[in-house]
């Protein structure tokens, strides 16, 4: 049995947002889901760079993957977009996936852009990235069956939707300040 006040006060140390209350003799929390969510994004991280490193790319780089597969021909500017990262991020990844020979860009029909492909390299891997990121999924969700799952995903794309929205509201509210 956890003691009560080491219990708040670990909490209160760890994350300034964690309220601990006492209701009916148990512990309820209302603990940052940040935080949550940054430890399980921490823990996926280590897993898929392990099991990701036997195809020489780090857990970073198989987002860009995984998107230019299902986009065959996507612009840099829109995978950015889709993967929520910015120009820098995406050109150094992009740069690292072409050096392994993964990718390929090829200039559009618009000279100022160029899409992006998979070569033969980055589609022989591609099932096997696949395999990584399954085996994750299913560790994530372990214990959680049909409609709790189906609303843990409703749940996580209102929290991503609402950081987003949250996020672009605030940043317009910085820039309207300088």
């Amino acid at each position: 049995m956890v003691d009560i006040s080491t219990f708040i006060k670990y909490y209160a140390i760890v994350e300034c947002s964690t309220i601990a209350a006492i209701k009916k003799g148990t512990i309820m929390e209302e603990v940052s889901f940040g935080r949550y969510i940054n430890m399980i994004g921490r823990k996926l991280h280590i897993y898929n760079s392990r099991s990701l490193k036997k195809y020489d790319i780090s857990a970073g780089k198989h987002p860009f993957l995984m998107e230019i597969y299902y986009n065959e021909g996507i612009c840099q500017e829109r995978l950015s977009k889709i993967l929520n990262v910015d120009k820098t991020t995406s050109t150094k990844a992009l740069k690292k996936l072409m050096e392994k020979g993964y990718i390929e860009k090829i200039k559009g029909e618009d000279k100022r852009f160029y899409k992006l492909f998979l070569t033969p390299k980055g589609k022989s891997i591609i099932p096997g990235i696949k395999e990584r990121l399954r085996e994750s999924s299913e560790m994530l969700s372990a214990d959680i069956e049909g409609e709790d799952k189906e609303k843990m995903i409703i749940l996580l794309d209102k929290m991503l939707n609402n950081i987003n929205t949250g996020l672009d509201a605030k940043l317009r509210s910085n820039d309207e300040q300088k």
